[in-house]
């Protein structure tokens, strides 16, 4: 079964991967949204969607497209714009190709890595095969387009065609060079590059659309997901799939009919031009790759759509003037971590030259534009070496400034020796007016200073005493609701406009008690606020800012936005080392933050060293660093767990238990999850079971003395002593604290907490231990539903429930459905996360569960091998997940008629400490 915890944001490995999981869903979506009576559409599609807001738009923008053809033809609209599924075709031939498993899904068809089978040359290529459609004849001559524009190209930074034919069924195929890379975007932020090094490889994408352009070839969807970076750094540009000649002479192909152009381009990468239906030139892709370029500098798309209606995208791309990437980045720490500056040094660095280049290329005439991509990287070069650019005026000054930029030497010493010639005197009297004047302008500033931080630390304490009251983690909650504190809160910090700092500390406070309530959304607002405030008014390395930057990072990793909350996590360490010193206790609460994202990234090396640094630091403050010595030891102990390393882990455990109860003389909660943290690792072993049930009980029992019984810290605590008994052969009882647990949270945290989502689904676990349960069905349904509208459809969490409620159905007999759910939470899960993370194999697991039961044991053999590699690739074999990798495996040979390989697993499967009859 797989787990419902939390995924990671890492690089995508396959041949236009990420593009195909985003046509993925929003077909899926589409699909669900034909079903709704029109009048209730948006509404449900903003439930749907939460806060995806371009999930929201591409499909709004497809239902409206729909809506106008409906009267046209006379097929269904599923068959017209969503995907037919295909049946599976992993070891099955295309051609003389072996397809080796799905990559993607696009408009036209289903991307298959493949090998060559026939013995001619062994080489991985990416077989692109049309899908069968009401639309056939349409998407027939759209694919013979790409294959002529393709057979065109030959440039190292284009994708090549290398094969082609007919497979069975009559249906055509491409082979095209199967590019192993990411997202340039993604590629850049991810590696941290600076903005000399993004305008390089922006250059070497300049250079395969001239070369396209050269061979009277419009790409028409140049974005992210269509220019990928291979591991090695170089630039391939993909899909040509509605790329268009410009001269329709050089072809028998059929040019595409021209009412498909709106449901396939990417409005947030379309020209003017494209958006109003206008003829399209070279200018066109030079308009996406200005979209293309604000993206790599800024960190975010030129365009903002205000609502999902096609109106709104019209006033977005062929109305407003996008803001400039200068303006863009002011006041954006992750823009500026992921370049490897702050924001005021990247706002310098794009003010100016790359400000005029940028709006040069997105002017909303065709003809005002560069007249070609060389023209456009010719001027990108002319920033890298400091020359001056086209698009700005050539002025006289302007010229100079450049000149002596280029020379700074020769410059600095002319300048020097005219001013000691001409004017050494007067320079002299003028630097010590300027010095006095700055030193009483300095005197005057503390003394302000000081009344502002001693008026503003009096306010700020007030109502942070005032909201931390209503922190459920904090202790008992008061009879004035949370809802009713953060109304007033909100009212009284915008009070505080003319004191900033102090209005910074409160939305921050706002925030964590936002997230604690489950409202993550509203928590990254307020959070975002004051880190605004605290860049603009105490600057980039204050240690205030890396505080607003650390909390911001919780609620991003909390929201799934593992890569952004690691760029800010990154940043507010190298600040508070900068600000506090390398011995600070801020400094091992970042390192303790990093490890934790470690973990979601699958690098537990690196995860356990975070926390081994930050126990040090803890440790060089005695006794005083007691309680963030229990956090870091507890944090340090369970990765050590994760690795197979027990025994280490629970010494760890156990000194972080010790130093929690030195720190916390009385009942807690750090002293309360570590004991619960012991009690889970000796819970794996049978020779330790009996201690850790009475560490459990402890654990409840404490729990209940410093929260009370209406708590949701005591609901944490009553759903693992719940989950223990079930374990433990007691599911009666097990099931009536489960119980107990969900009605508790939902009294204290509101229905719809993803916390009680968490418990509903460990409830329905152990509900169906035993076999399908109609109620295990219904909580698991209705917990999917909760992570949707609370974190999301892209959410792990999200997708541990669809993996869990695929295994109900396997239960049930459900088998198509329960495939699909499996196949649909990898989707998600690789999308967001490493494609060897625990959390995947795991899933690919129970995807191998169902396999067994369809009795397809070949498929199902291969997941399970793979599984159980990723994870023993970082833990040891009595591991939890792998001994469950194990059992799986076992029943996959006894199924399959292999009983001793099903006894050996059987036998691997048992826990430490198990001795056979």
């Amino acid at each position: 079964m797989p787990p419902t915890g939390p995924s990671s944001e890492t690089p995508r490995t396959t041949h236009g991967h990420r593009t195909a999981l985003d046509r993925a869903a929003i077909e899926s979506v589409f699909e669900d949204a034909l079903d709704v009576p029109t009048h209730r559409r948006a509404a449900w599609l903003r439930a749907r969607c939460d806060a995806d807001d371009a999930l929201r738009r591409e499909v709004s923008l497809l239902l409206a497209a729909h809506q106008r053809s409906e009267s046209v033809l006379d097929v269904p609209a599923a068959s017209r714009v969503v995907a037919v599924l295909d049946d599976d075709r992993r070891g099955r031939h295309i051609g003389p190709y072996r397809v080796l498993r799905e990559l993607g899904r696009g408009g036209m068809g289903v991307v298959y890595l493949a090998e060559r089978a026939d013995g001619q040359f062994r080489r991985r290529v990416a077989v692109k095969l049309l899908r069968a459609s009401a639309d056939a004849e349409e998407l027939h001559r759209r694919f013979l387009a790409e294959r002529q524009i393709l057979a065109s190209l030959s440039h190292p930074n284009i994708a090549t065609l290398l094969d082609g034919g007919v497979a069975d069924g009559a249906l055509p195929y491409l082979v095209i060079e199967y590019v192993d890379g990411v997202p340039i975007t993604e590629y850049c932020d991810r590696h941290r590059l600076d903005v000399a090094t993004r305008l390089r490889l922006f250059r070497d994408v300049c250079a395969a659309v001239q070369h396209a352009h050269q061979n009277l070839v419009l790409h028409r969807d140049l974005k992210p997901g269509n220019v990928l970076v291979t591991r090695s750094g170089e630039v391939k540009l993909l899909d040509f799939g509605i790329a268009k000649l410009l001269n329709p002479t050089l072809t028998d192909v059929a040019a595409p009919v021209t009412r498909t152009a709106f449901r396939l381009m990417t409005p947030a990468y379309a020209s003017p031009e494209q958006v109003r239906g206008d003829s399209l030139t070279t200018t066109s892709d030079v308009y996406a790759l200005g979209l293309l370029l604000y993206e790599l500098l800024a960190g975010a798309q030129a365009h903002r759509v205000d609502s999902d209606a096609p109106q709104a995208v019209y006033d977005a791309v062929c109305e407003r003037e996008p803001e400039r990437p200068s303006v863009r980045v002011a006041h954006d720490p992750v823009a500026a971590a992921a370049r490897d500056t702050t924001p005021e040094r990247l706002r310098r660095l794009l003010r100016g030259d790359l400000d005029a280049i940028v709006a040069m290329a997105l002017r909303k005439e065709p003809g005002r534009r560069y007249g070609s991509a060389e023209l456009l990287a010719a001027d990108v070069a002319r920033v890298l070496d400091g020359n001056p650019v086209v698009a700005r005026r050539a002025g006289r000054w302007y010229r100079l400034g450049k000149l002596l930029r280029r020379h700074r030497a020769a410059a600095a010493f002319a300048a020097a020796s005219a001013l000691l010639l001409v004017g050494g005197a007067a320079l002299a009297l003028r630097l010590a007016s300027l010095a006095a004047r700055e030193r009483d302008r300095a005197r005057s500033a503390l003394t302000e200073s000081e009344r502002a931080r001693r008026e503003s630390d009096a306010v700020s304490s007030f109502l942070v005493g005032l909201f931390e009251a209503s922190d459920p983690t904090e202790g008992r909650l008061d009879t004035l609701t949370a809802a009713n504190l953060l109304r007033r809160g909100v009212a009284r910090a915008d009070r505080l406009g003319d004191q900033p700092v102090a209005e910074a500390r409160m939305l921050e406070t706002l925030g964590r008690v936002q997230a604690s309530l489950g409202d993550l959304p509203l928590a990254e607002r307020l959070l975002r606020r004051a880190l605004a405030l605290r860049l603009t008014h105490l600057g980039p390395e204050h240690a205030q800012t890396a505080a607003g930057e650390a909390a911001l990072a919780l609620v991003l990793r909390q929201r799934g936005e593992y890569a952004a909350a690691d760029t800010l996590a990154r940043e507010a360490l190298r600040v508070r080392r900068l600000a506090l010193g390398d011995a600070h206790p801020d400094v091992a609460a970042s390192l303790r933050q990093l490890g934790a994202l470690a973990v979601y990234f699958a690098d537990l090396p690196a995860a356990e060293a975070y926390h081994r640094q930050a126990v040090a630091v803890d440790r060089r403050g005695g006794h005083r660093a007691d309680s963030a010595l229990a956090m870091d030891l507890r944090e340090l102990g369970a990765v050590l767990g994760r690795r197979g390393r027990s025994d280490a882990a629970e010494a760890a455990l156990r000194e972080a238990r010790a130093a929690a109860g030195r720190a916390f003389p009385g009942p807690h909660r750090d002293h309360v999850e570590v004991t619960l943290r012991l009690a889970d690792l000796l819970d794996q072993r049978l020779a330790t079971r009996a201690e850790a049930e009475s560490l459990y009980l402890a654990a409840l029992a404490e729990s209940r003395a410093a929260f009370g019984d209406s708590h949701p810290e005591t609901a944490t605590a009553l759903g693992q002593v719940g989950e223990m008994l079930a374990r433990h052969g007691r599911t009666a009882e097990g099931v009536r604290l489960l119980r107990e647990a969900v009605a508790l949270q939902q009294r204290t945290l509101g229905s719809t907490h993803v916390d009680v989502a968490t418990t509903m689904t460990d409830l329905a676990r152990v509900l169906g231990r035993d076999g399908y349960s109609a109620e295990g069905e219904r909580l698991t349904r209705q917990a999917a539903a909760m992570y949707a509208a609370s974190l999301g459809t892209g959410h792990s969490a999200y997708a541990g429930a669809l993996g869990y409620l695929g295994d109900v159905l396997a239960r049930r007999g459900a088998l198509d459905s329960a495939e699909a759910l499996y196949r649909r939470a990898l989707a998600i899960r690789t999308k967001r996360g490493n494609a060897r993370h625990g959390i995947v194999a795991l899933t690919n697991g129970g995807l191998a569960g169902v396999l067994t039961k369809r009795r397809r044991f070949a498929e199902a053999d291969s997941l399970y091998r793979w599984s159980l590699g990723v994870l023993r690739s970082y833990t040891s074999d009595g591991n939890v997940d792998v001994r469950r990798t194990y059992a799986g495996m076992a029943t996959l040979y006894q199924a399959w008629g292999k009983p001793d390989s099903a006894a050996r697993y059987r036998r691997l499967a048992q826990p430490p400490g198990f001795a056979p009859p």
